[in-house]
């Protein structure tokens, strides 16, 4: 049988908001001040905002607990 986990509320909120928070940087962001390595405009920043997205995504979407139960007889 198959049964879906039960998310906690805080879970959800942790998620999604990490979620759209680095949606809204990229959608409302402006340049970032001082001297920084890697911006969020370039290439390694769209890179490691991507694999961020996939791994939050992942978690939230994979995250599934299988059981099975055997049938005794």
């Amino acid at each position: 049988m198959y049964f879906p986990t039960k998310k906690d509320i805080w879970f959800c909120l942790m998620i999604w908001g990490l979620i759209f928070f680095i949606i809204l940087i990229y959608i409302f962001g402006g340049e970032p001040v001082g001297r920084q390595l890697i911006t969020y405009r370039s290439i390694p920043g769209y890179i490691i905002a991507t694999v961020i997205l996939t791994l939050l995504l992942w978690v939230w979407f994979g995250l599934e607990q299988v059981i099975r139960l055997r049938e005794s007889f």
